[in-house]
């Protein structure tokens, strides 16, 4: 019986040893597989969004494996043609925006003109409604005007601001 209380305590440090290091790997692939995992959620602007810990704020969140995230979206900033995606795009985006504005701006040039040339037509229009000797620039000379050949010009005047200076 001495020899056999002699092999428990022999075996005593040496299964006390086995037991530490058992519960240590234990622990050791617990911690190891948390970190297998991560937490997928949309942030606020609908992006997705991994992170090692659930989303403080509570909502909802998915637990995925590490190695089911797709390579460009495990790395902080994505791969290369990823980079490569976001940058074109957004230059089609900025593009896109000043082509716009260019758009806009030739547009409010051309009605400013537009309107310019209205006002100078009304003027004109006036003209030849009050006065009834009018003159016109003929080959460089000045002629004076036929009195059907001022109601003809004050018929299309007419025609014209009322087709297109209306809004004007």
């Amino acid at each position: 019986m001495s020899r056999e209380i002699f092999m428990l305590k022999k075996g005593l440090p040496v299964l006390a040893l086995i037991v530490t290091l058992m519960s240590g790997l234990t622990f050791t692939s617990a911690i190891a597989g948390e970190d297998q995992y991560m937490y997928r959620y949309l942030d606020d602007n609908g992006v997705i969004t991994y992170s090692q810990t659930p989303p403080a704020d509570g909502r909802e969140s998915t637990k995925v494996l590490k190695a089911s995230i797709p390579k460009y979206e495990r790395t902080e900033f994505g791969d290369k043609k990823d980079w490569k995606e976001q940058e074109e795009s957004m230059q089609r985006r900025l593009q896109a925006e000043k082509d716009k504005e260019a758009q806009i701006a030739e547009e409010k040039r051309i009605k400013e003109h537009n309107k310019q040339v209205c006002e100078q037509m009304r003027k004109n229009l006036a003209v030849l409604q009050t006065r009834t000797q009018v003159r016109r620039m003929v080959d460089g000379k000045r002629v004076m005007m036929t009195d059907k050949e001022r109601q003809a010009m004050i018929n299309e005047i007419n025609k014209t601001l009322n087709s297109t200076c209306k809004e004007l």
